[in-house]
């Protein structure tokens, strides 16, 4: 499971973010430049679930809710989860409708 504290790293790494100002991004994103930036150094503890989604979406990334049972998931769930990602990937239909 992914950590909210790396949630900004992941946001200052993606390809498309670093070919983008962080002002650019934050417009369109429509949050503060101050806000976007301290999310990415990992300086905001809990920050608005609508705002993070609004910077994923200006990125279009998706963020993703599933059960969690605890515990480190097993092979045979990492190798489910990789060939549905794999199987969306393929999809063009699927990469579309993820934002509607």
């Amino acid at each position: 499971m992914q950590e909210l504290r790396d949630l900004g790293e992941q946001i200052a790494t993606n390809p498309k973010a670093r070919r983008m100002p962080v002002r650019r991004l934050a417009m369109v994103a429509g949050v503060s430049p101050a806000w976007l930036a301290a999310l990415e150094r990992g300086e905001i503890a809990d920050p608005s679930i609508a705002k993070v989604a609004r910077v994923l979406n200006a990125l279009d990334l998706d963020l993703r809710v599933r059960e969690w049972h605890g515990g480190v998931p097993d092979l045979d769930e990492l190798s489910e989860e990789n060939e549905r990602l794999r199987q969306q990937l393929r999809d063009p239909a699927a990469r579309a409708a993820r934002f509607r």
